[in-house]
């Protein structure tokens, strides 16, 4: 016992540092995307572009990523339910490696449509949180399972508060001659390759199937629609895409926001992703803790979708500062009620079945992204508070939820 024991915390920490690698890559890029395609300096878009085609594009961009994953991710999570973990981890982590090498190409050549090829690549190939989280619920005690999850949240938060931290000193030539907008993209291609050779000497399978099948190709979209013939499953789905959709939403467009309306540079868009990212692991580390501890499952879902509200309310308000500070709750209610809510999805399958859910749960979450980064692009040609009106109304409709789930 004492040995399993042992293994299992070992598997435990390998899996943690899957995750904090992995999202270190991926916030390496984000501060990028928002500059390049609105800065002078930027080079990918010709500088006479109207600033409205230009968060078009931004959107596509955006979009490309959560879009592909929509359809990878159940796809992902389902295979590692019959192939093992190990090997589908494997795969999306070469994937990314892949992906990330066409990004610094399009970055270097100036080509769109390039970028938006490394977007959908990574994208289809991210299926490492989903698959990750289905390892940790394999060897995690129900009583430890909202816990540990948690953990996830706070390792993919560290990689995000390291990542964008890297991407401001790495996009900057004042610093190095030979640093430019594409050198982020090369460092997270390299730290996905590094990520996937640890794991093959690092990584203990914790699920052994007992049946290998075939890959469909169309096994992602049939997963997610028998997802939605289940009633219980289909009500956290839609509530899930509710809060991950607020959450996107802001995320994806406040960079928008800042670089267009008061001129952040790439370094200050890291900075302001680094503070968002610190939120997420305070969130996941101490305050998904004390909701736990103090009320049911579904009661703090509901108390954190509210105060997601109110931090949209504070983004209305006309100055940046605004923004930082709306961070602070919207950040909270994100995190806490998509804790709460992965939990309820673990809860109501079979052992056998975690990573069908956490590949549905991923799916969900893929397709609000998807679509919030859409609207971060066509809403902004609107006006500016539109989508952070539309961030407090997912909020709203996602605490309403979870009154008719409960």
């Amino acid at each position: 016992m004492l040995a399993k024991s042992r293994s299992n915390i070992y598997t435990f920490i390998t899996l943690f540092m899957v995750i904090v690698i992995d999202a270190l890559g991926a916030g390496l890029i984000y501060p990028i995307l928002a500059p390049i395609f609105n800065m002078p300096t930027g080079g990918l878009l010709p500088q006479g572009m109207s600033v409205e085609m230009r968060n078009v594009l931004f959107g596509i961009t955006m979009a490309a990523y959560p879009f592909f994953m929509f359809f990878g991710s159940p796809l992902l999570g389902d295979l590692s339910d019959h192939l093992g973990r190990k090997k589908v981890l494997l795969i999306c982590l070469y994937g990314e490696c892949v992906g990330m090498l066409f990004g610094a190409l399009a970055i270097t050549i100036h080509s769109v449509t390039l970028l938006i090829v490394c977007r959908a690549v990574t994208g289809l190939l991210a299926g490492s949180q989903s698959i990750a989280q289905a390892s940790i619920i394999d060897i995690s005690s129900k009583k430890r399972k909202t816990a540990n999850i948690s953990l996830i949240t706070l390792a993919i938060s560290f990689g995000f508060i390291l990542g964008p931290l890297l991407s401001g000193i790495m996009a900057d030539k004042t610093l190095v001659s030979w640093f430019h907008y594409n050198t982020p993209f090369f460092a997270a291609a390299f730290l996905a390759f590094l990520n996937a050779t640890l794991l093959i000497f690092t990584f203990r399978e914790t699920f052994h199937p007992k049946e290998a099948r075939k890959i469909k190709l169309t096994k992602g979209v049939s997963v997610f629609i028998s997802a939605f013939k289940r009633a219980d499953i289909r009500k956290l789905a839609v509530i899930y895409m509710f809060s991950q959709g607020a959450f996107a939403l802001f995320v994806q467009f406040s960079a928008l926001y800042l670089v267009q309306n008061f001129a952040y540079t790439i370094t200050r868009i890291s900075h302001f992703y680094i503070w968002l990212a610190s939120i997420v692991a305070l969130s996941s580390l101490l305050l998904i803790r004390v909701a736990v501890y103090f009320w049911r499952l579904k009661q703090f879902i509901f108390y954190a979708m509210l105060i997601g509200v109110c931090g949209a309310a504070i983004c209305l308000l006309p100055a940046s500062k605004y923004v930082w500070i709306g961070l602070l709750p919207i950040v909270i209610g994100g995190v806490i009620s998509a804790n709460g809510i992965l939990t309820l999805f673990s809860d109501a399958v079979d052992p056998e079945e975690q990573g069908w859910a956490m590949g549905v749960a991923s799916a969900s979450g893929a397709f609000s992204w998807a679509v919030g980064a859409m609207f971060a692009g066509l809403l902004s040609t609107l006006s500016y508070f539109v989508p952070f009106g539309v961030v407090g109304l997912l909020f709203l409709l996602g605490a309403v939820g979870v009154i008719y789930v409960a």
